[in-house]
């Protein structure tokens, strides 16, 4: 199974933003997760998923904006659990909504309680003054990655756990990364496994984007290098090419 996350940032923008596109692979993707801030430079977090094979896969994500305004900044990250429990195995969803998340502790509680060998996730998407965002996790949970967005905006965490039937998702300390955390928004849910693992993320990118960068595309075990403006800087910054 692969879970894609998808954090994005709107340049002024207020209100909802738009769902964003994933597809190729001839996979059957669904969103399964939402958050999302909308006052002033509004932001979403999205969590797509879907089931894949022993092929190549190639994706595209396309950012999306209900009032057509300009994307700021937007992360994406992906994430491959093997050993999951079939189409059902994604449950126990919770989200913050439209809650702007302050600093400090919050947490969630998923609609059920995950079951032993199940194992719980956990996003975070930030719009702060630095990056990684560095949040205190509570006891039992582990960091699986704090993507580095420029300049704090739409910040992505993912965090995993194992071996606890808690229903209970808890973050001591939202932002760390010094400056200003100026809102969060944060979504969790339980994987159910017959012997889920989950594995070091099989590709993922950051970057500073705008309207010029419609698609992010991924090319079998890379990621294809970005074009539009300003992309030569941050291919070479971040992809040495």
């Amino acid at each position: 199974r692969l879970l894609v996350a998808v954090s994005v940032m709107i340049e002024w923008g207020e209100g909802d933003v738009g769902i964003p596109n994933v597809s190729g692979g001839g996979l059957s993707w669904q969103l399964v997760a939402s958050a999302r801030g909308e006052s002033s430079w509004s932001d979403g977090l999205f969590i797509f998923s879907a089931r894949v094979g022993s092929s190549d896969l190639e994706m595209s994500v396309t950012l999306n904006d209900d009032n057509n305004e300009q994307v700021y900044t937007w992360a994406v990250l992906v994430v491959q659990i093997s050993g999951d429990d079939g189409e059902s195995s994604i449950y126990g969803v919770a989200s913050s909504g439209t809650y702007e998340i302050p600093d400090g502790s919050y947490s969630l509680t998923l609609t059920a309680s995950p079951g032993e060998g199940d194992i719980t996730l956990l996003y975070l998407m930030t719009d702060a003054d630095n990056a990684p965002v560095e949040p205190l996790l509570d006891s039992g949970w582990t960091l699986v990655d704090d993507l580095s967005v420029p300049a704090g905006g739409a910040g992505l965490v993912c965090a995993r756990r194992e071996g606890s039937t808690s229903s209970i998702v808890n973050v001591l300390d939202v932002y760390r990364a010094g400056g200003n955390l100026y809102n969060a928004a944060m979504v969790a849910f339980i994987v159910r496994a017959q012997t889920a693992i989950i594995a070091t993320p099989g590709m993922y990118l950051w970057m500073l984007a705008n309207s010029y960068y419609e698609q992010l595309q991924g090319v079998e075990a890379g990621l294809e290098r970005p074009s539009g403006m300003n992309a030569g800087f941050w291919g070479q910054k971040f992809f040495g090419v």
